[in-house]
């Protein structure tokens, strides 16, 4: 079983590599990183809207599943919208946009 400090460790790791990743970006500019609402379409919802799918309807259907495997789903959501976003706008606007998300939304 893993300790509390065992969890900072791996977070604190995760986000020292996202900002690296984010440097390049953020030192060509704040436009530069950022994502063109234009250029994108009603598919990159789906993560979204499954996300908010299996926190409404997991907890009653399959309550048992839903708390026991909570975290691996919201990673699997999490990732099917980071991985694309890698493939077609690459690592920086991914990681500005994360960051982003992280520190500014939250």
């Amino acid at each position: 079983m893993r300790t509390p400090y065992q969890y900072f460790q791996s977070f604190f790791t995760a986000f020292i590599i996202l900002c690296v990743t984010a440097l390049p970006s953020f030192a060509a500019g704040v436009s530069d990183y950022h994502l063109d609402g234009s250029t994108i379409n009603l598919i990159w919802a789906i993560p979204f809207a499954g996300m908010l799918l299996s926190i409404a309807i997991f907890p009653i259907v399959a309550e048992h599943f839903w708390h026991e495997n909570f975290g691996k789903i919201s990673l699997f959501w999490a990732l099917s919208i980071i991985v694309p976003m890698v493939i077609y706008h690459g690592i920086s606007i991914t990681a500005g946009s994360v960051l982003h998300a992280l520190l500014l939304e939250y």
